[in-house]
């Protein structure tokens, strides 16, 4: 019965709308709001970029799910996170987490007879060392929610391994206009694995590096197009707040 229910966000929320009404609110809302779903924001010396805290960066030696499979361009940036136990954003990155969250919940709200239907579902896998947080978890079922339009492969791996980890038959990742499912296979399982493996060399080499290696090995000019601070000032105002 559960699969007539699962539709594309169109069908339960005017998702434009939704997005200008977040877009709309002051920041000091998206915070407070944000703050609502374990996540911690704080402002760097009033420029556009934002220290975040929420379940993934709490525990620095797992390997976190959302990026897995990450195509960031920004491989410094990423080695900074990962090394400083952080997330880094931008105003309207923080708004864009938010219009998810809060997607997820008018979901929800629509699924919410169903038997079992849990949201913001905490996963520490200790044997993958690998941390995270499914949209959406049912009997036998993930569903990871987006509201963008573009399907991406990281997409896939991210609901793959909340399936593989809550040992769940089926996935879904919901989007504006369409839906993917998934089901277990052996080679999915390898795509992921192989993906989980690179994420891992990466998080591993950027542990064995000083700050000063990082900054040799990884070009740094994404940051200041990013940002529109250098690396250096974004290190300085870091550690002059006490996050390094």
């Amino acid at each position: 019965m559960y699969e007539e229910l699962i539709k594309p966000l169109k069908y339960y929320m005017d998702i434009n709308r939704l997005k200008k009404s977040v877009f709309s609110m002051p920041i000091e809302e998206v915070l407070n709001t944000l703050a609502h779903y374990d996540v911690l924001a704080w402002n760097l010396k009033d420029k556009d970029i934002y220290l975040v805290q929420d379940p993934e960066t709490r525990l620095k030696q797992y390997l976190r799910a959302s990026n897995i499979a990450s195509t960031s361009k920004c491989k410094l940036k990423s080695a900074i996170e990962l090394k400083f136990g952080i997330k880094l954003f931008r105003e309207k990155d923080l708004r864009n987490i938010l219009i998810g969250f809060l997607a997820h919940d008018i979901y929800e709200y629509y699924l919410s007879y169903l038997p079992s239907i849990r949201k913001e579902v905490s996963i520490v896998d200790d044997d993958l060392k690998i941390v995270g947080r499914a949209d959406l978890v049912g009997p036998d079922f993930v569903i990871e929610i987006k509201t963008s339009r573009k399907m991406r492969k990281a997409h896939l791996y991210q609901v793959a391994l909340y399936m593989f980890a809550l040992h769940k038959e089926k996935g879904y990742i919901v989007y504006p206009t369409t839906i993917t499912k998934l089901r277990p296979s052996s080679s999915l399982k390898r795509e992921l694995f192989k993906c989980i493996n690179s994420a891992r060399n990466f998080h591993n080499i950027v542990h064995s590096m000083n700050l000063e290696e990082l900054l040799r090995v990884f070009n740094s000019k994404c940051i200041k197009k990013i940002f529109n601070i250098t690396v250096e000032e974004l290190l300085h105002i870091l550690e002059k707040e006490g996050f390094i």
